[in-house]
């Protein structure tokens, strides 16, 4: 899309939400492709990596200064996302920032990016602009390349189209900004769902969708539904089309849905066992799930890692706990499927990778008894609960110090300006070669502790009254109450004691001077 179309139904009045897209770590892209049996990009090189519609840049600025030798490149239509972007990454030498559309920006004819992600995108491409799409990817992504690409999905977006068509419907009779209209129209529409009529009668899930969006920020809600284009695709359609540029479907970034025994009811998977091709499996799987949204990845290229080589690449794949171990649930559902992770190969691979990155070869000399097979499945599967992470490096257990500073500027800029307005702040991990998302609470004990550290409490407490928000754990105390101060000065207790170990561990602190 060129800026040209930005007329043509983008909505640039009302800017996107601040996100991080865990998914788009190159650690994390990686082992999506190696999971397919494709070969991984080295990350030990400079690399270049291209975010088409890069929104605030919130990723972007994480993932430079995860790897400050690699070159990133952000994209986006919007000049207020795009001057939000500069900001936070303020100090990133690595990143280039550029306004436009992915067609008429200023990249050199026979420039190449080891990753492009576009989280999104395609379902706001018309067939038009969707061909150029993949001439651009043709041209820009390297030998080797991993490209990620998420979208609306089919079947389980159908009947959302037709809720959307009404909302669109109903914002065009609506003065005001994007937002306001929006808002008007999901108003609307529950008048209707008030009256009982026949389509939220007949698809009562829809019914309860429209009053989850009421609650919902409306950034997401405009860029979801009023864009002029917003459409959804079957997995067999991306894969065709992408093919054009040379690309083969690696598999997906929701990394559970890789494993047929997490993806299937029982009953069918041995029918899912009997596909003969990617496409028939993920077509299968989509229908079974009505699936909504896909998060594909590809590589450019179609050779395969041979078994052996396959096996020992993932056998070395560092993997780290993403939570303090007081966190971590032992019970994980994926749907109608539950892992319980405990007993004599869960409790000492959770147990040793709760304080370290740690490969299965790894544990395999840590762990007497556990064999390079089960201890390869069990990180597997901790991986696939989210609660765990292929990791850039190994690590080793910390002892707390005194007292600790964070490593990156980055992470103290996405701090400030998020944590207390959106409720979360990423923050930048170099042992993961990507991001860690804490919640408001969390994220500002780090910034007390970096900016205060002898009265974190009382900089918490000035920080409360300053903005107006409370943190989670303080209750409706009024600020400077005794209890409040009680409550701040247990839950930052807690902290140090369970997320501070973690985050030393992967990097987002150091000790202090």
């Amino acid at each position: 899309m060129s800026s040209d179309d930005t007329s043509s139904g983008y909505v640039l009045d009302t800017p996107y939400l601040f996100e991080f897209q865990e998914e788009l770590s190159p650690v994390r892209l990686n082992y999506t492709a190696l999971l397919g049996g494709y070969p991984a990009v080295p990350l030990d090189r400079p690399f270049r990596y291209l975010d088409i519609g890069c929104g605030y840049g919130v990723t972007l600025a994480v993932l430079a200064a995860a790897f400050p030798d690699a070159r990133f490149t952000g994209i986006d239509l919007n000049p207020d996302h795009i001057r939000e972007a500069a900001d936070l990454a303020s100090d990133a030498g690595n990143l280039r920032l550029l306004c436009g559309g992915f067609d008429d920006v200023a990249l050199g004819p026979d420039e190449q990016f080891d990753f492009v992600v576009m989280h999104g995108l395609v379902s706001w491409l018309d067939d038009g602009p969707f061909a150029a799409l993949t001439d651009f990817l043709d041209r820009h992504v390297a030998p080797g390349g991993i490209v990620y690409a998420s979208y609306n999905a089919l079947p389980g977006w159908s009947a959302t189209q037709s809720l959307r068509s009404r909302l669109l419907a109903e914002a065009a009779t609506i003065d005001g900004n994007a937002a306001d209209r929006a808002m008007g129209a999901i108003t609307a529409l529950q008048q209707m769902k008030s009256a009982n009529i026949a389509f939220f009668r007949c698809y009562p899930e829809l019914g309860n969708h429209l009053d989850r969006l009421a609650d919902m920020d409306p950034r997401y809600v405009v860029h979801e539904f009023l864009n002029a284009s917003n459409r959804a695709f079957e997995a067999a359609d991306i894969f065709d089309r992408f093919s054009t540029a040379g690309l083969t479907f690696a598999g997906t970034a929701t990394t559970f849905l890789t494993y047929v025994d997490l993806a299937f009811p029982p009953l069918l998977q041995d029918k899912a066992r009997s596909c003969t091709t990617r496409t028939e499996l993920e077509m299968l799987r989509d229908f079974v799930r009505n699936e909504t949204f896909r998060k594909d990845v590809f590589v450019r290229g179609s050779t395969q890692l041979s078994a052996d080589d396959w096996q020992a690449a993932l056998h070395d794949i560092p993997v780290a706990a993403s939570l303090p171990v007081s966190l971590i649930e032992r019970e994980v559902g994926f749907g109608e499927i539950a892992i319980q992770y405990d007993g004599e190969v869960f409790d000492p691979v959770i147990d040793i990778l709760s304080g370290r990155a740690a490969s299965p070869a790894q544990l395999t000399r840590l762990i007497d008894g556990l064999d390079i097979d089960m201890a390869s499945d069990a990180t597997a599967f901790l991986i696939a609960g989210g609660q765990f992470h292929a990791a850039l490096k190994p690590t080793e257990s910390v002892t707390v110090p005194e007292r600790c500073r964070i490593v990156h500027d980055t992470t103290r800029r996405l701090i400030d300006r998020l944590a207390m307005d959106e409720g979360e702040a990423p923050v930048v991990a170099p042992a993961l070669g990507s991001g860690l998302r804490l919640g408001g609470s969390t994220a500002m004990m780090l910034r007390a502790l970096d900016v205060a550290p002898d009265t974190a409490v009382d900089w918490l407490m000035a920080e409360m009254a300053r903005t107006g928000h409370q943190l989670a754990g303080v209750g409706d105390h009024a600020f400077g109450d005794a209890v409040a101060r009680e409550q701040l000065n247990d839950a930052f207790a807690a902290f140090r004691s369970g997320w501070l170990p973690k985050l030393l561990e992967l990097g987002v602190v150091e000790a202090a001077d």
